[in-house]
């Protein structure tokens, strides 16, 4: 009983405390929500960088509020299930923390998805962004195999099958469009709506 009376005083004394600035980032870099003059931020994740990608998005649209960026996420065969949803069946998305949360605090969500790797909670579309399944583009068969020197790392990541493909399709492709005033063009979920899959050949 003490300590939830402790936690709970501490939760109440909390914002009497006068503020506490964020720990400066390297380079004298300021965080993107301190940054009124953002005009977008674009963050890229890949297999469980999933989740780090969608919870940077979150963060600055909570922080910067209405005066913020364009928020865009790209996600690249992300890893969908927390610790505790790792359980039979493994690739039934609807019920993970990905399927339900990634995408959505973002004003542009996009999913790559490959279905054919034996990674985990990475094979089916997520409901909040628009998503390209690149598993059978023509692309994938030049993609080449992780040829490090390292005959175990190799070994490991040919295991994975071709998890790392839609990065490589997303690196192969992306560009930046750019307006008349130099302002980043963001695609919308009014002409690519979230939900939507879009098989590539």
């Amino acid at each position: 009983m003490l300590a939830a009376s402790t936690a709970l005083a501490l939760v109440a004394t909390r914002p009497l405390l006068p503020p506490t600035p964020p720990p400066p980032l390297p380079h004298g870099r300021t965080p993107p929500a301190a940054r009124p003059e953002l005009r977008s931020l674009h963050v890229v994740g890949t297999s469980a960088g999933g989740f780090a990608a969608n919870a940077c998005v979150s963060a600055y649209v909570r922080a910067a509020g209405d005066s913020r960026g364009a928020a865009r996420l790209s996600l690249c065969d992300p890893f969908c299930a927390r610790a505790d949803e790792v359980a039979p069946p493994w690739d039934d998305g609807r019920r993970t923390s990905g399927a339900r949360l990634f995408g959505r605090d973002a004003d542009f969500a996009e999913h790559y998805l490959n279905t054919d790797d034996i990674v985990p909670s990475t094979n089916f579309p997520l409901p909040l962004c628009y998503c390209y399944d690149v598993t059978h583009a023509k692309e994938r068969a030049a993609f080449p195999p992780p040829d490090s020197g390292n005959w175990l790392n190799d070994l490991g990541l040919r295991l994975l099958g071709y998890h790392n493909w839609p990065i490589g399709y997303l690196a192969r492709h992306y560009e930046t469009q750019l307006d008349e005033d130099g302002n980043p063009l963001l695609p919308d979920h009014a002409t690519l709506p979230r939900g939507t899959v879009v098989r590539v050949p």
